[in-house]
């Protein structure tokens, strides 16, 4: 499928198979007075290749950064959002369309319109949640939104409200006014901070304090005093940040027992395990939950800001509220809510919870603001959602949702330069069953892949692959790039692009997500982050691009992500200037075979070896049965050479005697996994 010509300046090509589109990369023209404009004008020229039809309706464009070079356009459905369905598109420097993708649904057309009007819905939602309207900390709100179904399209009132800092969201069907779930409206980890409307920027006075500065150091309980970056040394509002306490750059410190912090000296040297009591409150050991929460999400932010540099989206005070203990029950989380805290105060929409059940077991220790991974995970979440992605919108245990997990804990295991995550939870929360086998929650070095581990664990209240769990298995091939390309590029390789990777599976053919169709619905929207990584990397036409393609490539075949069949594997198109590829990759499960696609010209010569490690048993074949290429064929001028141990294979000279897509396939000839090495040259 093609753009219209004269309405690109390049040919787009279709980037799924069959179907509507759901990715287009080219120079598009669209007229407009704003990007606004523009990306509505896109939709109006190109929406039916997308799907975009008669009787279908799309909502106001709205910018997904500061500089507005992403805009999406929502689908809406009389007046309601649907989930997972719109088009974003993103511009150059010069104003013009050089990449889309999203999905339409033309399912929706006829639905019913609402006939429960948001403030009957709220009514009736706290009435039958019973949940007293006295008991709201902020008035209860509503956000119309449709969801899409296998067979039919429902339009709902999305109540949220928020009592006792927890956050709920209750979901009324619009057209019955039925209550349809009652569930806490938690995402791990985003949020921000704002007086009013404006972006604070604090002039900063160091401080110092005591605080865990390392996971060995937290796991042992052992204090360091350092100094507190960006902290706060004029008061902005001295109700809300009184002189000397916990208020920088990147976040605000907030307790959930309305315990404050005022030190004239900017000294916070408390004690971790201290019982002290006042008016019946422990006091010492609760302010070391700010210092420590101040002192990680601090560092965290200059981490983050680091990678996107002027463009990074959190760069304000995040509100954290430390030491929420549910009424003395204990909290078993930690996460970020959207709903704002303080209704008209100054606090912006959203913020962090940490939440302690040391009352319940006695070790001050069980609180999950000690746990640096935790902290910098919950920061991530932040960042990701204020950068415009939309992953953690989708119903839970969804794809996309497992994929806002992996980007937390890649972003955090990033920054301690320590994959495993939860470890200091762990090694003090012992008086739970945290229903893994190992010291951590998750650790990116798992050798997991899509095919043997996506169903290791079923969320209780879906049937679909539990999110954090299913998220481990893209965390550790997001890791395992992190390796391979360095960290430098492959972070920024990340986060600059979350806009333009796929934010919901509707982009992916998948616009409802059942027990029935998790497994392809998993492996259609991982592949689909895959290619629109390996996209950016190609976009740019060098023989390094082309490399790290290579190794990104490696990394995901790894884990069963990409390289499994000919829908799931990148072509390489060596056709115009050659192709020089060396990546490294790794046979894990059940899984021993990986392949890539070759688009090579008539004439063209090959060279290609692979190696395996540690004594992996490796080979290769190349097969033209690809697409339109069946019966094109390549010569052999000098035979495959294979070494006595199986190790190693390489062949030189191979004569490509008719222009085609070539399927090249790495195996593990004796199916017990371990590394290897390839290198192919074309030329």
């Amino acid at each position: 499928m093609m753009l219209e010509a004269e309405d690109s300046v390049a040919l787009v090509r279709e980037r799924t198979r069959g179907g509507a589109l759901s990715r287009v990369r080219g120079e598009m023209r669209t007229e407009g007075d704003s990007r606004r404009e523009r990306a509505r004008d896109f939709v109006n020229r190109h929406g039916t290749a997308f799907g975009f039809g008669f009787g279908l309706q799309a909502g106001e464009a709205r910018e997904l950064d500061e500089q507005g070079r992403r805009v999406f356009v929502p689908q809406t459905v009389r007046g309601h959002e649907l989930e997972g369905h719109g088009l974003t598109v993103r511009f150059d420097d010069d104003e013009r369309v050089t990449l889309a993708h999203g999905a339409f649904s033309a399912q929706v057309a006829g639905a019913r319109p609402a006939t429960v009007r948001a403030a009957d819905a709220i009514t009736s939602a706290l009435r039958d949640a019973d949940i007293d309207p006295a008991d709201l900390q902020v008035p209860a709100s509503s956000r119309p939104i449709a969801r899409l179904t296998e067979d039919s399209v429902q339009l709902i009132h999305k109540v949220t409200a928020l009592v006792d800092h927890r956050p709920f969201a209750l979901e009324v069907d619009a057209q019955s006014g039925e209550l349809l779930s009652v569930r806490e409206d938690v995402v791990h980890g985003t949020g921000t901070f704002k007086y009013g409307d404006d972006d604070l920027s604090f002039s900063t006075r160091s401080g110092k304090g005591g605080v865990f500065k390392n996971i060995k150091a937290a796991k042992q309980e052992k204090v360091s005093l350092t100094g507190l970056p960006n902290m706060s040394a004029d008061a902005v509002n001295l109700l809300f940040a009184p002189q000397g306490s916990l208020t920088g750059r990147y976040v605000q410190v907030l307790d959930a027992t309305g315990l404050q912090i005022v030190s004239p000296d900017y000294l916070f040297a408390f004690d971790p395990m201290s019982q002290l009591l006042i008016n019946g409150q422990l006091v010492e050991s609760e302010l070391f939950d700010h210092v420590n929460t101040y002192w990680w999400l601090s560092r965290m932010g200059a981490f983050m800001q680091k990678i996107f540099g002027n463009d990074f989206p959190a760069d304000y005070s995040v509100p954290a509220l430390v030491n929420y203990n549910d009424n003395g029950n204990g909290y078993l989380n930690a996460y970020y809510t959207p709903i704002d805290l303080d209704g008209a105060g100054p606090y912006g929409d959203g913020y962090l919870v940490f939440g302690e059940f040391s009352g319940n077991t006695g070790d001050p220790m069980d609180d999950f603001s000690r746990d640096p991974s935790i902290a910098c995970h919950e920061y991530t979440h932040m960042v990701v959602d204020k950068a415009g992605g939309a992953f953690g919108d989708a119903p839970l245990d969804t794809p996309s949702r497992a994929f806002n997990e992996a980007l937390a804990d890649y972003a955090a295991a990033g920054f301690l330069k320590d994959p495993a995550l939860g470890e200091v939870l762990l090694a003090h929360g012992t008086e739970v069953d945290w229903g893994v086998a190992g010291p951590s929650l998750r650790d990116l070095r798992r050798e997991l892949t899509l095919q043997d581990d996506l169903w290791n664990l079923v969320g209780g209240s879906t049937g679909l692959p539990q999110e954090h769990e299913a998220g481990n298995i893209l965390g550790s091939a997001l890791w395992r790039a992190r390796k391979a390309l360095k960290s430098k590029v492959a972070d920024k390789l990340i986060f600059e692009h979350l806009a333009d990777l796929p934010q919901s599976t509707a982009e992916t053919g998948h616009p409802s997500v059942t027990p029935g169709n998790a497994t392809e619905a998993w492996d259609a929207y991982s592949f689909a982050v895959f290619r629109a990584l390996c996209d950016e990397l190609l976009a740019d036409d060098t023989k390094l691009a082309v490399r790290r393609a290579g190794q990104l490539t490696g990394a995901f075949m790894s884990h069963g992500i990409a390289g499994v069949d000919e829908d799931r594997s990148i072509e390489f198109d060596a056709t115009e200037k050659g192709l020089a590829l060396a990546f490294g990759g790794e046979f894990l499960g059940s899984l021993d075979e990986h392949e890539i696609v070759l688009q090579l010209a008539e004439g063209q010569q090959l060279t290609l070896s692979v190696k395996g490690r540690k004594g992996t048993l490796v080979d290769f074949e190349l097969d033209a049965d690809v697409g339109e290429s069946d019966g094109a064929e390549i010569m052999a001028t000098k035979p495959k050479k294979v070494n006595a141990k199986g190790t190693k294979a390489a062949q030189a000279k191979l004569l490509v005697q008719d222009a085609g897509s070539y399927r090249l396939t790495l195996s593990n000839t004796d199916a017990e996994g371990g590394e290897y090495a390839f290198k192919l040259k074309v030329k």
